[in-house]
């Protein structure tokens, strides 16, 4: 019996990214699927079915966040769908916040960080029935990835971990 393997769909309109994450995610395993332009996002979406998506919050023409909340409303996308950006890590709690995205990785040059996040959020969705994952997206972001506690150089001061996993609650 052979194992599907799981698919990212990365959408970034920087060649480097990329090609960079499309390198170290199959390096690991995983079918990578790339497009430069948040317009080829429906057609990808359809030809590949993806288990997880990536999007750059800043791209021309169409924004990441906008992306993303067109996709949720219009029901294009059943996978977690993660902001993947450099932006500081407040506007991308507020992006996650506003457009429902399942959270955000910051880009960072230690590709065991990328996988760490990646793997994190392909469990967290797969731990959950499809009936689950629909609940949850409508209460909002279930997870926000979080980057580096002292600003964006990437180190931890007390050498804590990488990420926190949050689950956000209606009081």
């Amino acid at each position: 019996m052979t194992t599907r393997k799981r698919t990212i769909l990365v959408v970034d309109d920087s060649e480097i990214c990329r090609e960079t994450v499309r390198y170290v995610l199959q390096a690991r395993g995983y079918e990578v699927v790339t497009v430069d332009s948040p317009f080829s996002f429906g057609s990808a979406l359809s030809r590949t079915s993806p288990d997880l998506v990536l999007v750059d919050a800043n791209m021309p023409a169409l924004q990441g966040d906008k992306l993303v909340a067109v996709a949720l409303q219009n029901g294009l996308c059943s996978c977690p769908i993660v902001f993947h950006s450099d932006r500081p890590a407040e506007e991308l709690q507020m992006l996650v916040r506003t457009s429902g995205a399942a959270g955000y990785i910051k880009k960072t040059s230690d590709p065991s960080e990328l996988v760490l996040a990646v793997e994190d959020y392909l469990a967290s969705a797969s731990s959950k029935p499809p009936s689950d994952r629909a609940a949850v997206r409508e209460q909002g972001p279930v997870s926000q990835r979080f980057g580096p506690r002292s600003g964006d150089s990437g180190v931890f001061p007390s050498g804590g971990p990488v990420s926190t996993r949050l689950r956000n609650s209606k009081v």
